[in-house]
C-alpha cells in the first residue's frame, strides 16, 4: 500500500455515503424494499449525488431519525475500527455540529479545515472500500464482525450500485472506457475528493485521493491531478505484465 499524507482529515462531503450504504446492508435483508432502492439510486446514480436521498437513508438507519441515523453509521465504522470517520449531522442540516475530536483532526500537521458535520481520511475512505471488495470476494474484516448482517452478495449489491455513478471523470477518468470502476466522489468549495475500487490489469485495487485548495479548488488542477494518479496506477500493473502502457488522456472537462 502506497500512503501519502492518509491520515490528513478532509471534508467527507459525498464519499461518506459510502458506509451510509454499508450501514443499510448491514441493517435490512435482500432484497430491498422499492422505496429504499429508489432512495439509493437517488443516492448514488444522480448527476447531483442527491444529498436528500443520503438523508432519506440515513432517515430509514435511524428508524424515523436522520440525526439517530447519522449516529449510528458512526458507531457503526467505530465498530470496524475507522477513528476518524464520521458523520455528526445529516447532509445541509441547519445544527450545530458537535465538535468530534479524531486522531486526524487533532493532528497539527496539515489543516484542511474540515467540515465539521462529515470528516473522513483518504486511508480511511480508502480501507472502508476496500474491505467492501474483500466482502464480495467472501472474505475479510466486515464479515468477521458481522458474519450475520453481512454477506457477500449484499457488498456485491452495493459496489454494483456504485458502478453506476454516472461521473466519468476524477479517477474513473484515468483507465479504459470499459474499465469496472466503483468509485464514490465529493465536492467541497475548498476540497474534492474520490475513492474507486478499480478492476485493474492484475485484479482490483483501491485508489482513495483527496485534493484541499485554500477558499476554492480549481477543478482543471484537480480533475486532471486525478486523472494523472489513477492512468498512472493503471500503467504500473501493465508494465508488470508486460504490456503497452495508456497514453495520457486528451480533452479532459
Amino acid at each position: 500500500m502506497i500512503d501519502i499524507d492518509g491520515d490528513t482529515a478532509f471534508a467527507g462531503m459525498s464519499t461518506v455515503k459510502i458506509p451510509i450504504l454499508l450501514k443499510l446492508y448491514h441493517d435490512y435483508d435482500l432484497p430491498l424494499d422499492p422505496g429504499t432502492t429508489r432512495w439509493i439510486s437517488e443516492t448514488v446514480t444522480s448527476e447531483t449525488a442527491s444529498n436528500a436521498g443520503a438523508n432519506a437513508l440515513l432517515y430509514r438507519i435511524g428508524d424515523g431519525d436522520t440525526l439517530t441515523g447519522a449516529r449510528r453509521v458512526t458507531e457503526f465504522v467505530r465498530r470496524l475500527g475507522y477513528e476518524n470517520t464520521f458523520i455528526a449531522v445529516p447532509y445541509d442540516s441547519d445544527l450545530t455540529p458537535p465538535r468530534i475530536v479524531t486522531p486526524a483532526n487533532a493532528n497539527p500537521q496539515y489543516n484542511t479545515y474540515p467540515d465539521p458535520a462529515m470528516q473522513t481520511t483518504p486511508a480511511d475512505i480508502g480501507r472502508i472500500l476496500a474491505d467492501i471488495g474483500r466482502c464480495a470476494e467472501g472474505r475479510g474484516n466486515i464479515l468477521a464482525a458481522f458474519p450475520d448482517r453481512l454477506s457477500p452478495a449484499k457488498c456485491q449489491e452495493l459496489i454494483g450500485w456504485l458502478e453506476r455513478n454516472p461521473m466519468g471523470y476524477l479517477l474513473r477518468y484515468g483507465v479504459p472506457k470499459e474499465a469496472r470502476v466503483a468509485h464514490k466522489h465529493g465536492y467541497g468549495t475548498d476540497t474534492q475528493g474520490d475513492v474507486a475500487l478499480i478492476y485493474g490489469p492484475a485484479g482490483p485495487y483501491v485508489l482513495s485521493v483527496f485534493v484541499y485548495q485554500y477558499g476554492w479548488v480549481v477543478w482543471d488542477q484537480s480533475n486532471p491531478l486525478m486523472n494523472d494518479l489513477s492512468r498512472l496506477v493503471w500503467n504500473y500493473y501493465l508494465a508488470r505484465l508486460g504490456r503497452e502502457q495508456l497514453p495520457p488522456f486528451e480533452g479532459r472537462g
